[in-house]
């Protein structure tokens, strides 16, 4: 991901703003769309838009169906959100996006969100999901669904639960996020600057995202 940061450069007025998304494919910064569309996502450094996290994840669809439908589902386009999920689920796939897709189109079905309600298809898609996954990436995945409500109700409690067992299992990617929701307060958690320092210094995978964060959390250190 290496490229994505010298994308994030242009934050500190390198570029106009309006030339951000097509930093991803400048030569000299190589970010792929599918980064970008992660920074959205989060609001990693930027303001968190689904509307700009859909029209990334767009420029390389296949691989990103569930995310495309998840935020089809944050934007209320909820038949457009099915239809993605099931594409997610007909890739066969197996693993995290499989298990989230699985999970979003149990919930869809069982209240009828973009479909006409059927606990006989809700039930098909909730057994499916016990069996995509099990590794604490997809619990991490999981507690994202969760706490951001991708596909899924909203609940930030049980979120905050999953991304604490992913990141106690092994998965980096749950301390940065748990590190970065305790340095903003984000979520109506209580902001906690040196238990974010603590958990973002826990992260290996992304060291220059960590870096981003950690100088963040120092900056917030000082009277």
């Amino acid at each position: 991901m290496s490229g994505f940061f010298d994308w994030l450069k242009a934050l500190s007025g390198r570029f106009p703003n309006d030339e951000l998304p097509v930093l991803a494919y400048k030569k000299d910064v190589p970010a792929t769309a599918r980064e970008v569309a992660f920074a959205y996502l989060f609001g990693d450094c930027v303001e968190q838009d689904y509307a700009q996290a859909l029209k990334w994840y767009g420029r390389s669809e296949r691989d990103n169906y569930f995310f495309v439908g998840a935020c089809h589902y944050k934007l209320k386009n909820y038949s457009a959100a099915v239809r993605y999920f099931k594409k997610e689920i007909a890739r066969k796939a197996y693993g995290s996006q499989m298990s989230m897709a699985a999970r979003a189109l149990a919930e869809c079905y069982r209240n009828g969100i973009g479909t006409k309600p059927s606990s006989k298809r809700s039930q098909q898609y909730a057994m499916l999901e016990g069996n995509a996954g099990g590794t604490a990436r997809d619990t991490y995945w999981s507690g994202i669904c969760s706490l951001l409500g991708l596909g899924v109700r909203e609940d930030v409690a049980e979120g905050l639960r999953l991304l604490e067992l992913a990141a106690h299992e092994g998965e980096d990617w749950a301390w940065m996020r748990l590190g970065k929701i305790y340095l903003r307060g984000e979520f109506s958690v209580a902001r906690d600057v040196e238990k974010a320092m603590e958990y973002i210094g826990r992260t290996h995978r992304q060291p220059e995202l960590a870096a981003y964060y950690m100088r963040e959390a120092q900056n917030a250190k000082k009277p």
